[in-house]
């Protein structure tokens, strides 16, 4: 866990892109972050994590999450 001006940070990878988010931060703030407006669902580490879960599930170091969207097609 890296420290800037005494805030400790985490890295998290989200499909593959490396983001540094300030520690004590929740799944749905990072998924805020990352596309706030077409996640479809999501897996923390391969272990899927319901919506309802999204506001309580706090990341940790190194943590990798998959986003997965809607595809429209034909």
């Amino acid at each position: 866990m890296k420290q800037e001006n005494n805030r400790p940070f985490i890295t998290v990878m989200i499909n593959g892109d490396k983001f540094e988010f300030s520690a004590n931060i929740y799944l749905a703030d990072a998924l805020q972050t990352y596309d706030p407006d077409s996640t479809f669902a999501c897996a923390v580490n391969g272990q899927f994590v319901g919506k309802d879960k999204y506001k309580t599930t706090l990341l940790k170091q190194n943590d990798s999450i998959d986003v997965l969207v809607p595809i429209v097609g034909g």
